[in-house]
């Protein structure tokens, strides 16, 4: 009876030692390595070639910029200093914020005085006597027979039939013009068909006549409320339909094309818009903003044209120009896939190391546009 588990202890002895033998083994295998395995481990993996196929791809490549949507033209209104009618307080503002600004209409009234806006480009930059001639004439004379008013023609001659005509426009919106003395040497030109110049004339302060290149226009902002002075920059108005704008650096410019397709992305509103490229001018060819010109901000300035709404206006929006296109698909490659001679010619190269020779088109995106091979075939891209 007591050699049972005497063979049971031995037998259990076994089954451990011969476990651990196992095990000792199999470490053996995994850890201990002699020197031609770890040699062969060590070396590099054999060449492998990396490949492509000629796929049939449309590619477009594009430029991304920031812009902001705003009106076409902008112009901002100097408030007019003291006096005859007093200091410039505003009494009125018969146009709000927002609304339609018509030619001819009273944007505002400053110490009892109307600011009149009307057409044309060529900024108020004196007051007008009676006698006086220059472009501001000519051109008040052409805002004055557009609004009706009966003239001979636009002479540049402020003479009796203008003060005629002026009288008239300031009558027709309730206020009576300021007059002044004319002096008795006064020219007369060829409109002056009723006689000599009287003794005294009607005068147009700087600061009561506005000219806008467009119309219809819209009062933008109003810095001063009725019963406060008007100082500095009084108003803003806007014309012209929504466009957005930016600035371009020299290389930008020189891939751009006036014409070129333009998605116009406002990120706020969730608003995509498609566009184009209305007018890419440099820094020194930006329009004029008075008798001596001020040039724009530094770079290129480009304007985009579409249809925006008005929930866009001030938006700050994502410009993308579309500088290069195949318009419809064709065969490309990866460019890695592209190699070049010293002569400038460009090859492909196929698995079985024969060189095709390819003419390249449009990059876009990693690929390139590639003749001289067909839609399936493989190509190298590269050697590892």
């Amino acid at each position: 009876m007591s050699k049972a588990p005497s063979r049971a202890r031995t037998l259990a002895i076994v089954v451990v030692v011969c476990a651990l033998a196992s095990a000792c083994a199999f470490a053996a295998t995994v850890f201990v390595r002699s020197p031609q395995q770890r040699a062969a481990e060590a070396a590099p993996p054999p060449p492998s070639t990396l490949t492509a196929g000629v796929e049939e791809r449309e590619l477009v490549d594009t430029i991304v910029l920031r812009g902001t949507v705003g009106s076409e033209f902008t112009a901002t209104i100097t408030a007019p200093g003291p006096g005859p009618a007093g200091d410039p307080v505003v009494t009125a503002t018969p146009i709000a914020v927002g609304e339609e600004i018509l030619p001819g209409s009273v944007v505002a009234e400053v110490a009892g005085r109307p600011l009149i806006a009307l057409p044309g480009e060529f900024p108020m930059y004196r007051d007008l006597l009676p006698g006086m001639e220059g472009r501001d004439v000519t051109q008040l004379q052409e805002a004055l027979l557009s609004l009706g008013f009966a003239l001979p023609e636009a002479n540049g001659v402020y003479g009796p039939a203008t003060q005629a005509a002026v009288e008239a426009m300031y009558d027709n919106r309730g206020y009576a013009p300021l007059t002044d003395t004319v002096p008795e040497t006064s020219p007369s030109g060829p409109e002056d068909t009723d006689g000599p110049a009287p003794v005294g004339g009607p005068t147009i302060p700087r600061g009561e006549l506005a000219f806008l290149p467009g119309f219809p226009s819209s009062l933008h902002t109003l810095h001063a409320r009725v019963g406060e002075l008007a100082e500095g920059p009084f108003l803003e108005v806007a014309s012209g339909g929504l466009s957005a704008t930016t600035v371009v650096s020299d290389n930008e410019h020189a891939l751009i094309e006036v014409g070129a397709a333009v998605l116009v992305h406002s990120e706020a509103h969730g608003v995509e818009v498609e566009a184009e490229v209305a007018s890419l001018l440099p820094p020194n060819e930006t329009e004029e903003d008075g008798p001596e010109g001020q040039g724009g901000d530094e770079g290129h300035q480009l304007l985009v044209t579409g249809d925006f709404t008005e929930r866009l206006s001030g938006a700050d929006v994502r410009i993308t120009i579309e500088i290069a296109a195949t318009g419809e698909p064709v065969p490309a490659v990866p460019s890695a896939a592209v190699f070049s001679r010293h002569d400038g010619t460009t090859y492909l190269v196929r698995p079985d190391g024969t060189e095709v020779e390819v003419r390249i088109g449009t990059t876009a995106g990693g690929w390139v546009e590639v003749e001289g091979v067909e839609v399936g075939d493989t190509v190298v891209v590269s050697d590892t």
